[in-house]
């Protein structure tokens, strides 16, 4: 009965059955159900952090340092200068998805994109840069040319407001880069948590979008 109890109390604490197997598998040894709880706290602070930002009723912006678990996607690469040629992008290709039957993770979509003008303090004049469309999938489903984006440490920056606050938002991430001494471990991505495809009745003024930028661990 006890054993069923302490069982019932790591379920009710979120873990899997497979954790629990090896929790008990290992001779006790919590690592694994220890690293999975903090992966939830890190997602559970996200959230809470894009709830609050939601809230508010000026442009704002929240920064932190997270890990990002491994994504398995589906990805295209594009070309553009605006946040609209992702925007636009990422729609096309996820309906092109769809109509493919591929099953997706409950994970928004996202771009990486290859420029590096902010990490200096600028932004070009020409802004134009190759993107990744990254469509997140069920990694027991995904097709064949699915792409597996490693897990990584990042610098998260959540953004509140139009999709006219992300130039501003790309010069603060550099900023804090170059302030807090980070070294980029990949190229930004750009997450839309609040857009256009959430519902036509959303007030653009109350967008938010995730800035990530990978950076190398500390030693």
């Amino acid at each position: 009965v006890t054993r069923i109890l302490q069982i019932q109390k790591l379920q009710q604490m979120g873990f899997r059955p497979e954790e629990i197997l090896s929790y008990y598998e290992s001779g006790g040894k919590a690592d694994g159900l220890l690293a999975s709880l903090e992966e939830k706290l890190s997602v559970l602070q996200q959230q809470i952090a894009e709830m609050r930002l939601r809230s508010h009723d000026v442009p704002d912006m929240s920064l932190s340092m997270i890990t990002v678990p491994e994504t398995v996607c589906c990805v295209r690469k594009y070309h553009g200068a605006l946040a609209q040629d992702g925007y636009y992008a990422a729609y096309d290709f996820f309906h092109e998805c769809v109509e493919k039957g591929i099953s997706f993770a409950p994970i928004p979509f996202f771009s990486i994109n290859e420029r590096t003008d902010y990490l200096e303090g600028t932004l070009s004049s020409s802004p134009a840069h190759d993107f990744y469309i990254c469509i997140p999938v069920s990694p027991e489903d995904a097709p064949d040319n699915a792409v597996v984006i490693p897990a990584c440490t990042a610098l998260s920056l959540l953004v509140y407001g139009s999709y006219g606050n992300l130039n501003k938002a790309y010069l603060h991430m550099g900023e804090q880069v170059r302030k807090q001494g980070l070294t980029p471990a990949g190229y930004i991505r750009t997450i839309s948590l609040v857009g256009p495809y959430v519902g036509k009745e959303i007030d653009p003024d109350r967008y938010c979008s995730q800035l990530l930028l990978p950076v190398a661990a500390e030693q």
